[in-house]
């Protein structure tokens, strides 16, 4: 039986598996109790992944959760506008918050504005853009003449624009610096050059979000056998599409090195195509059609 928290001392907030969007009562009670929690803070549905088409019915599973008073808040995250509006038109109770990835060169400020219209607040992850933006020479030289961090100028943007940011870090020197950025203000003009750094871009080779990703056809699993992840090498990063039973239900990028085994390895630098790694209890692997290109499997 894990420990129990103390309400008192910390803000919990986890999420809803892709893979779990059916059984989405079954799933918060198994987190509720593995992390100690008498109430959970904000519970999320971590992605719509809108081709298993049951995203509608996870949020009617919160929205009994929230009514139970067994969370405080519920939400969402990674949702786009048609998802909203989705929710908007079939369900009863409003999102609090969309977690999005938001960053200064990737900044989804359509979708931002029309949740904020509704009341809902949005929340950045990769909030520093996986660090890449803090090299950007606007935000260095603001920092320069602040005499502070190209990170705290960045959260500093994020908290001017009204946006909810909790930074990753592991090092208490830079909790500390976070969270002395509260108190930086920046002016309209030095939150406007930020602001035109948008690439509309997002981080990592092969991030699609799943509104895009559909069941390759191509591809085909027999048995109900579970699959934690399905990747797709090219290069030297692979963008990773949790799977099971078939169904593309996450995405997300991870190093070759650490995953391929020897026998992996030697498939992926042959000629006749991507390999295609599936993890389960045990290693194994398929090659694709030598597209290249991340597939759902």
């Amino acid at each position: 039986m894990p420990p129990r928290v103390s309400p008192a001392s910390t803000s919990s907030t986890t999420k809803l598996r892709n893979g779990e969007q059916g059984t989405a009562e079954e799933a918060f009670e198994a987190s509720r109790q593995a992390l100690g929690l008498d109430v959970v803070d904000l519970y999320l549905i971590h992605w719509p992944v809108p081709s298993q088409g049951l995203f509608v019915d996870g949020w009617r599973a919160l929205e009994k959760i929230y009514a139970a008073d067994r969370v405080r808040t519920i939400g969402v995250s990674n949702f786009l506008q048609d998802h909203l509006d989705t929710l908007l038109a079939e369900t009863t109770i409003l999102p609090a918050v969309n977690q999005i990835e938001l960053h200064p060169t990737f900044q989804q400020s359509t979708l931002s504005a029309r949740g904020r219209a509704h009341g809902i607040a949005v929340e950045a992850y990769s909030p520093l853009g996986r660090g890449a933006d803090l090299n950007v020479a606007a935000v260095t030289a603001l920092a320069t003449k602040h005499a502070v961090t190209p990170a705290q100028i960045v959260l500093a943007w994020h908290l001017g624009a009204g946006n909810v940011v909790i930074p990753k870090t592991t090092g208490l020197h830079r909790m500390h610096e976070n969270l002395a950025a509260a108190g930086l203000t920046i002016s309209r003009d030095e939150m406007d050059a930020i602001s035109a750094l948008d690439s509309t871009t997002r981080i990592g080779e092969g991030r699609l979000h799943p509104d895009v990703g559909r069941p390759d056809p191509r591809l085909s699993l027999s048995g109900p056998r579970r699959l934690h992840s399905a990747l797709s090498i090219s290069g030297t990063s692979i963008p990773v599409q949790t799977s099971e039973n078939g169904k593309g239900v996450d995405m997300y990028s991870l190093s070759i090195a650490p995953i391929l085994s020897q026998g992996a390895r030697a498939l992926a630098s042959g000629a006749a195509g991507t390999v295609g790694v599936l993890l389960s209890e045990t290693l194994t692997y398929a090659l694709t059609d030598g597209s290249r290109q991340p597939v759902w499997l």
